[in-house]
């Protein structure tokens, strides 16, 4: 199999590969500025209640272009790159955005819910108000969980367990708000499993795809003008076996 046919391209992967440049570019800004611009930076874009609540779309957006460090990033893009390629060669890419949004919008939306409520019933300090709140790893999580609904059954299993003890082992070490975030990111991506047609995965089946025939394979033969005798024509063309079963 020509590696081609199996590596995702920007052509299949689209939201993929924006995002991860998008999030490369950001990344990278954020490492040239000094400590005090950096933090002036994440505070400004943090998807904190306050924010939410004074300009929702600006910090939504903003606070998924940064990652903090470069360990943090290396494994965000391989694991991102991986889970949302075999996504959007399976579902699309308006479906995989829709996934990541959900994990993205949703946990925030929901952490972020729960504190106000928490400071309004005074179980929560005011100053939970605009704790800071930045980053892809809500979105990634529910990237990574839809994307394990992929695999085989016993695979999707272990590895849906494994995940969520991840996950859940943040309550244990630094129990917050953020933590429960990563649970409730993960189960809205495993709530996309119902939409994934036909869950199967090799390698993710070639990043969750058959692999592509060359254009001569589905492209419709010219007729030909000149006659033929029925010895000739019961015999048909020099075309390849794998056009032939493909035109069958």
């Amino acid at each position: 199999m020509r590696p081609s046919a199996v590596w995702p391209t920007w052509r299949e992967s689209p939201f993929t590969f924006v995002y991860l440049c998008l999030l490369s570019a950001g990344s990278l800004t954020l490492g040239a500025l000094d400590p005090q611009a950096r933090a002036d930076v994440l505070h400004a874009s943090s998807t904190d209640v306050v924010h939410l609540a004074t300009r929702p779309i600006f910090v939504l957006i903003a606070s998924g272009l940064w990652v903090n460090n470069v360990a943090e990033f290396v494994g965000v893009v391989i694991l991102f790159g991986i889970a949302a390629s075999a996504l959007e060669r399976r579902i699309g890419v308006g479906a995989t955005i829709g996934v990541f949004l959900s994990g993205h919008v949703g946990a925030t939306l929901l952490t972020e819910g729960a504190v106000s409520i928490g400071v309004l019933a005074h179980a929560l300090p005011s100053s939970a108000l605009t704790r800071l709140d930045v980053g892809v790893s809500y979105g990634l999580a529910a990237i990574v969980a839809a994307a394990i609904g992929l695999l085989p059954q016993r695979w999707r299993i272990l590895s849906i367990v494994a995940l969520w003890a991840y996950l859940g082992w943040g309550l244990v070490t630094d129990p917050d708000v953020t933590a429960w975030g990563h649970l409730l990111a993960a189960a809205l991506g495993v709530a996309w499993w119902s939409a994934l047609p036909g869950r199967s995965i090799g390698m993710m089946v070639g990043w969750s795809t058959l692999p592509r025939l060359p254009a001569s394979s589905w492209l419709p033969r010219r007729r030909s003008m000149t006659p033929t005798s029925s010895a000739r024509s019961s015999s048909y063309s020099t075309t390849t076996p794998m056009a032939r079963s493909a035109s069958c």
